[in-house]
This record gives structure tokens, sequence and C-alpha cells, in this order.
């Protein structure tokens, strides 16, 4: 039973992206920081406990994934609607999901069995993202007056987010080729 202590906490976190964007769209934006970072937190939880414990599997791995990306596109998603991020700044960050998901799906049918490895660039952005969406959550909360670092921080998420698209593309075009070469000879 135990084992399943992962999967129930990644679940949870992806439940929370319902709640976290009503607050957001409810202009209760402490509530919605607050469980935004509880529920982010529960990332390093259930992570920690599936590998201390060796409670790792491939459902694990895709309940962490999506509910990972169900609660940072759902606050995105309520940021755009409450006109503090730009909707191109959220089509940014789906592309970029969608390019990896559809070249892996790609990858798998055409090459070989693929194994989930984030780039450093990856992990970045996806960092960069989290820190966007807190910040603005903290800020807007708490009437911070710190316009310029948002700004800053936008700008590197932008970057970041649109590099390791980029990356991904270029790296998984060129491992793809090198697969079939050696498929084929």
């Amino acid at each position: 039973m135990w084992r399943h202590l992962p999967n129930a906490i990644s679940l949870a976190r992806g439940l929370c992206a319902l709640p976290v964007v009503w607050l957001i769209l409810a202009d209760h934006w402490r509530a919605a920081f607050w469980l935004a970072l509880l529920a982010g937190l529960s990332d390093l939880v259930d992570g920690a406990l599936a590998k201390r414990y060796g409670w790792q599997s491939r459902l694990g791995a895709g309940l962490d994934g999506l509910a990972d990306k169900l609660l940072l596109f759902g606050i995105f998603l309520a940021l755009v609607l409450a006109a503090r991020l730009p909707l191109w700044w959220l089509l940014l960050a789906l592309l970029r999901d969608l390019i990896i998901v559809v070249g892996a799906w790609f990858y798998n049918r055409l090459v070989e069995r693929l194994r989930p490895q984030p780039s450093l660039l990856g992990k970045a952005s996806t960092a960069a993202q989290i820190s966007l969406a807190l910040l603005i959550l903290a800020s807007t909360a708490w009437s911070w007056q710190v316009q310029r670092l948002e700004l800053a921080v936008f700008w590197i998420a932008v970057v970041l987010t649109g590099g390791s698209g980029i990356h991904y593309i270029v790296h998984w075009a060129e491992r793809a080729r090198r697969g079939r070469s050696a498929g084929t000879a």
C-alpha cells in the first residue's frame, strides 16, 4: 500500500490545478500562492519517497510529469486570464512541451524505445517557469513592487523555454539520424 503513496501525492498535485486556477481568478492571490507552493513542494516529496524506497514505476513517472504540467499550465492560463502574463507566453510554453511529447512519440515509433532524459537546459527552463509563476503569484498577493525582477525572470524563462524547445528538436533529430543510420548499416 505504501508504495502507491508517491502516485497519490502526484495525483493530488495534479488535482490542485483546479483550485489554484479558481483562487487566481477569484483574486485570492495569497491562497493561490500558498497552495501552488505546497503543491510544488509535494513534487519533491513524491520523488524523494519513490527514490528512497524504490517505489518508482512507469505509471508514477507519467503521473508525476502530468501533474506538474497540469499545475504549471493551469497557473499560466489563470495568469493570462488575469492579465498578468501575455497569451503568447502560454503558447510558447505549450509549444515547447508539445515538441517534446510529439518528438518522443515519433522517436519511440521510428527509431527505438526512448528513455526520458531531461536535458540541463530543459530542467533550467522548468525551474525558470516555476520561478516566474511563484514570483507573479507572490508579488501580486503582497503587492510587491518588483516589476523589474518580474520582467527579468520573464525574459529568462522565455529564452530558456524557447532554447530548450529548439535544443530538443536538434538533439533528438541528430540522435534519430544516428540511430536510423546505425540500424541500416
